[in-house]
């Protein structure tokens, strides 16, 4: 509905008329009915809470990672808690600022359940705080919000407004509560709209309607933002629409229509953490990178690094209320994938496809350490395919396939002891070959790569430890002479990508994967090398 279509109608004034209980509301409009008397209004505080700083609930493991292209992601979601917020946490971006609000999940949870949906959908995105309530001496009573989006600079519209909830009144209308409007006479009408409560109006709110449902608290300082929105001039827009009596409008001077430039804009609604996190020290420098993004998300990534080192990241977490506390991550850098010893260097596995046996030559960067002989296997159409930690144990295992009928094992090793053999599907297509293992969809587990090598097909199996719990296919890459020529995060965004090399022409490029999915995002050539006897 567009503004100008009432612009004839309109006589707008300062509002601020002291109205009573006694004014009759509309049935169309969702509202809190003021206080009534001549007492004068302070700006109380919320009921005291014991304010507790973030803490860290769960130690943060030791991360090992290979010291070119390596990558581990550690949600801090998992390790942090703020104990003083049980609740999911909202944030309202106005046009005034930002500010959270703590919804009360376990005492009122069809109500949360319901505003959620809202958010989740986006329903009040764009929308305006079409109501400040004054009390009698003028003093904020509510500020209200949930039922109007701006569809254009002068046109609104009524949201979605979906079934509507029970009501569970239960904490006081205090201010800096949330609570639901709802329809005079009715407790279970409120749906979509809701007000701020910008005083203790418990004596009122409590004891009228079955009480009116309060479902959250505004966090930290945030009510200086909600303050602001209650000083914003109000204006009687009725004849437009009769929930527009009290609509607060800013650097509005009646000489031109309002749009909506002058309303109290809320941009959106969304859900966040309950802490921040930022990154206090990494004492590796530019050779390891560490960063952590707004859902909480800590990225360390090595670039082309070959030092084995220790590392430490130290993160720092912060309520609401400005409380801090630090953890510190310990990783392990040069973890190579080929290493079965724990000592973070690659080493070597040999294998005897005359007798079966399989020998380990532990090596210390350049140098050849110990020889120690492994389980042998005397079928020497076995061979050793792969070599990845798939239990995620800390140690590699050994990933097996039978050259002569398709079969692939597991060897799960402690270090370079054997534990126990899984046995896999069988893949029979004697076309087929595991390319590389890594971890394709971002999920913390070892996946393997299939290559078809005659129709120049890629198939994923998606691994939950040993378990395969799907597959997705990649584009094909056609030609026999295309092979898997290895797998690392090329662009750094903690997912496996694929390099490619031409047997015959010496091309070489890269498939870079979507962390998402899996799904190829970008196909780049790398600089062509000629001589084909490099592999």
């Amino acid at each position: 509905m567009s503004f100008s279509t009432y612009q004839r109608l309109m006589a707008w004034t300062r509002s601020g008329r002291n109205q009573s209980n006694s004014d009759l509301l509309s049935s169309s409009t969702q509202s809190a009915d003021r206080h009534q008397g001549n007492r004068r209004f302070a700006l109380d505080q919320l009921e005291p809470r014991l304010l507790l700083s973030a803490v860290l609930v769960n130690a943060i493991p030791d991360q090992n990672i290979p010291a070119s292209g390596g990558s581990a992601v550690i949600d801090l979601n998992d390790f942090f808690d703020d104990t003083d917020i049980p609740g999911t946490v909202v944030r309202y971006d106005t046009v005034f600022g930002e500010f959270d609000v703590e919804l009360f999940d376990t005492t009122t949870p069809n109500t949360a359940i319901n505003f959620l949906g809202y958010v989740d959908r986006g329903d009040y995105n764009d929308t305006f705080f079409h109501r400040l309530a004054l009390n009698q001496d003028s003093t904020p009573f509510i500020v209200q919000g949930g039922g109007f989006e701006f569809t254009a600079p002068n046109s609104y519209d009524a949201i979605f407004q979906g079934q509507s909830v029970v009501n569970e009144f239960g904490a006081s209308n205090l201010r800096g509560t949330i609570a639901m409007a709802k329809l005079g006479g009715d407790p279970d009408s409120a749906t979509n709209q809701w007000f701020f409560n910008m005083g203790d109006n418990s004596a009122n709110l409590d004891n009228q309607n079955g009480g009116f449902t309060v479902f959250g608290q505004v966090l930290g300082n945030g009510m200086n933002i909600v303050d602001q929105i209650a000083a914003t001039p109000v204006w009687d827009a009725s004849p437009l629409n009769g929930a527009f009596t009290d609509l607060p409008l800013r650097n509005f001077n009646n000489t031109s229509f309002p749009d909506n430039s002058n309303l109290v804009v809320i941009n959106s609604i969304t859900r966040v953490n309950e802490l921040t996190y930022s990154l206090v020290s990494n004492s590796a420098g530019n050779r390891v990178v560490a960063s952590i993004d707004a859902q909480g998300q800590l990225s360390v990534i090595t670039i082309g690094s070959s030092v084995v080192e220790t590392v430490t990241v130290v993160v720092e977490a912060q309520d609401h209320d400005g409380n801090t506390t630090q953890a510190t991550i310990t990783v392990e850098v040069g973890s190579a994938k080929e290493s079965l010893n724990d000592d973070r260097f690659a080493d070597l596995l040999w294998r005897n496809f005359r007798n079966g046996k399989n020998t380990l030559w532990q090596m210390s960067g350049l140098s050849k350490g110990t020889s120690e002989a492994l389980k042998a296997v005397s079928n020497t159409t076995w061979f050793i395919a792969a070599v990845g930690d798939f239990n995620n144990d800390g140690s590699n295992d050994l990933l097996w396939r039978n050259a002569f009928d398709g079969q692939n094992k597991l060897w799960l090793m402690n270090g370079t002891t054997f534990v126990s053999a899984v046995d896999l599907r069988t893949a029979s297509n004697q076309n087929l070959a595991i390319g590389g293992v890594a971890d394709s969809n971002n999920d913390g587990n070892i996946d393997i790569l299939w290559r078809n090598s005659k129709n120049g097909r890629n198939i994923v199996w998606t691994m939950d430890g040993t378990i395969e719990t799907g597959s997705f296919r990649l584009d094909n890459q056609a030609g026999s002479e295309w092979y898997v020529g290895g797998v690392g995060d090329l662009d750094r965004d903690g997912v496996t990508d694929i390099i490619w090399r031409n047997d015959s022409g010496g091309q070489n490029k890269a498939w870079l994967l979507n962390p998402v999915d899996g799904s190829i995002k970008q196909s780049a050539a790398i600089l062509t090398l000629a001589n084909t006897n490099w592999v």
